[in-house]
């Protein structure tokens, strides 16, 4: 199935940032919905700001933590409940882990940068409380107001995407962690069951901190249950099953396994149909890129050839030396 015609990926392009194609969901304002029904309109609306800024350095970490490690990122998708990058690891443990390990950092350097304005407020403790928000009003400290809800939010955000179940990042990374002693299936079983068990403590938690609020960590935890379902019915229909309860092959994401279909191969499921057809249209774009950069090149090389390299202006020097660098190296 393509991407276009799946209503759970519709989105629309917010441009190409640092090679990096970046989308959003056409349900992105159901996020500015609820956080209005929350807090009000001024400071849902301040809120949803903060966090759409947050998620997208989020994303980019990843996206960037897997360019670093051998691999490669090329697209981010931003959703009501937060952010998803496409990145494709490098072949080793340690590229699988920092690609996922680099979103949460971005958190925490965001958090950290914004400390010096927080401490002198006397508001930090409120600011790391797993629910409620610390107290501003925007009247006279407008800034340092706005520097009080970024900290905590992306407090929030470092605690929700460490919580070791999927899809959040220490889920991942609790998967590609085990998946190096563990065969696929058990790694996934635990993941279920891991994230049942985290639901059920999210719910005591809220009510215990602050019966009020509770119900924020309800919405979390069901959420979380929800994600593992439909999770566990897609990798059903893109891996089979076998007879036992859970008992799917989750092999893949960032722990891809191949499994052998012996005489019956299975059919390509969807989110490997739209993973396919995002490669095939990567493929497509590079090879064009290649085609102008090569005719371009023979341009300005036919433009040296007669009239000498003085003949070309500082950017088609710097084009020309980019391109030849490229031909020495076609690995970079």
């Amino acid at each position: 199935m393509d991407r276009s015609h799946n209503p759970m990926t519709l989105s629309f392009s917010l441009g190409t940032w640092l090679h990096t194609s970046v989308r959003m969901s056409v349900w992105f304002p159901l996020a500015l919905l609820i956080l209005w029904g929350r807090l009000g309109l001024p400071l849902g609306t301040i809120c949803c700001a903060l966090l759409l800024v947050s998620v997208i350095v989020h994303e980019f970490f990843h996206v960037f933590g897997a360019r670093l490690t051998g691999g490669s990122g090329d697209e981010i998708l931003i959703w009501p409940a937060g952010g998803l990058a496409y990145c494709h690891p490098g072949p080793s443990f340690r590229s699988e882990f920092l690609t996922v390990a680099a979103g949460p950092l971005a958190n925490v350097l965001m958090a950290a940068a914004l400390l010096p304005v927080v401490l002198p407020t006397g508001l930090l403790s409120a600011c790391f409380h797993p629910i409620v928000l610390p107290p501003v009003t925007f009247e006279s400290q407008v800034l340092q107001d706005l520097a009080l809800l970024m900290f905590s939010l992306n407090v929030k955000l470092v605690y929700l995407n460490l919580l070791p179940v999927r899809p959040f990042d220490g889920g991942q990374m609790l998967e590609v962690v085990l998946s190096r002693r563990m065969d696929s299936l058990l790694v996934n079983r635990i993941g279920f069951w891991t994230a049942f068990g985290v639901s059920l403590l999210l719910v005591v938690i809220g009510y215990a901190i602050d019966p009020a609020n509770g119900i924020v960590l309800v919405t979390v935890s069901s959420f979380i249950l929800l994600l593992n379902i439909l999770d566990t019915i897609q990798r059903q229909m893109s891996h089979g099953y076998d007879d036992s309860f859970l008992g799917y092959d989750f092999s893949q994401g960032y722990t891809s396994l191949e499994r052998d279909e012996g005489d019956h191969p299975r059919k390509p499921g969807m989110v490997e149909q739209w993973r396919e057809n995002r490669r095939r249209k990567k493929v497509e774009r590079d090879q064009q890129e290649r085609i102008e950069t090569e005719m371009k090149l023979d341009a300005l090389l036919e433009k040296v050839h007669q009239h000498g390299m003085d003949a070309l202006s500082p950017a088609e020097q710097r084009f020309l030396k980019q391109a030849s660098a490229r031909y020495r190296n076609p690995g970079k």
